[in-house]
């Protein structure tokens, strides 16, 4: 995220014991996070500097070494049910301000073990 404030809200929701959270406000900043280990899941912002949320979803899913990745897109925007779809079954999308600690961690789960978003 490129908002500090939304960024230390987010990291702070999901430190929990057995989560290991990398924090970066910008695109370039998360794909050199992404070297030096694979993480399970990533949480991005629909609006990530540099990029777009949703092309940084598609391309990721496109590689064959990150396609065990899951994907949570905070967004403010209202997604239509085919961007949803065309985001596919690896990523949930979470309304950026309307979510709790506990949804994040659901939909991360959710995410990481390939349910079918319900959002």
């Amino acid at each position: 995220d490129d908002d500090p404030a939304s960024r230390e809200i987010l990291a702070t929701m999901l430190r929990h014991p057995g989560l290991d959270v990398v924090v970066a406000s910008t695109w370039s900043e998360a794909e050199a996070g992404l070297r030096p280990r694979l993480p399970d899941a990533l949480v991005i912002n629909l609006g990530i500097p540099g990029t777009d949320g949703v092309a940084v979803v598609r391309f990721l899913a496109t590689q064959p070494a990150l396609s065990s990745l899951g994907f949570v897109l905070v967004t403010a925007k209202d997604l239509t049910k085919a961007d949803k779809r065309a985001l596919g079954p690896s990523t949930v999308v979470l309304q950026q301000g309307s979510f709790t600690r506990e949804e994040l961690l659901v939909s991360i789960d959710r995410a990481v073990t390939k349910w079918p978003s319900q959002s």
